[in-house]
């Protein structure tokens, strides 16, 4: 009986010794990315030269930084974490726009996927796609209307309309009517 007992109490902190382990290693792993992508943002700051430097010691700048490393830290891809840093190296060293429009493709990136995005690349790219010219450029031949990536395809496109990301083309004269 206490060999049973004394086994099972074995056998459950052996389970939970290798849950620690793989938390460990995923940290570990995440930490090590983590300092890759600040180093790449590093290196391309210092790019810049010494004219941004009030830029990048002024409280907006260190505020955007706070809030990209935080959405770059629930971030489910490395392609999502890659927008993060180079929309932060960009805002550290240029000032095409203003901070609040940073913040809100931050907000951009923390609420959408990247299936959205490429959605909204492809609106970019071509004005006045249409879905079926979306998909044949994102997926290739537009599949059956009632198969669940049809079903997808209308939801990233309702949820892109309903963030106001894309709109439906239409003509318009030079007063915008």
């Amino acid at each position: 009986m206490a060999a049973s007992i004394s086994y099972h109490e074995e056998s459950r902190q052996s389970q939970v010794d290798n849950l620690q382990r793989q938390w460990l290693h995923e940290h570990k792993e995440r930490m090590e990315k983590l300092a890759l992508d600040l180093a790449a943002l590093t290196a391309r700051l210092d790019s810049f030269g010494d004219e941004v430097t009030d830029r990048l010691e002024s409280e907006e700048y260190l505020a955007l930084i706070r809030k990209g490393f935080r959405i770059w830290d629930q971030a489910d891809t490395d392609q999502k974490r890659g927008y993060i840093g180079k929309l932060l190296a960009n805002a550290g060293g240029t000032k095409l726009c203003d901070d609040d429009i940073i913040r809100l493709f931050l907000d951009w990136l923390e609420r959408y996927h990247e299936a959205h995005f490429k959605v909204i690349r492809e609106v970019f790219q071509n004005p006045g796609s249409t879905r079926h010219d979306i998909w044949e450029q994102v997926h290739g031949e537009f599949p059956p209307d009632n198969s669940p990536e049809a079903d997808l395809f209308r939801m990233l496109i309702d949820d892109l309309s309903r963030g106001r990301i894309i709109r439906q083309h239409r003509e318009v004269n030079y007063q915008g009517q």
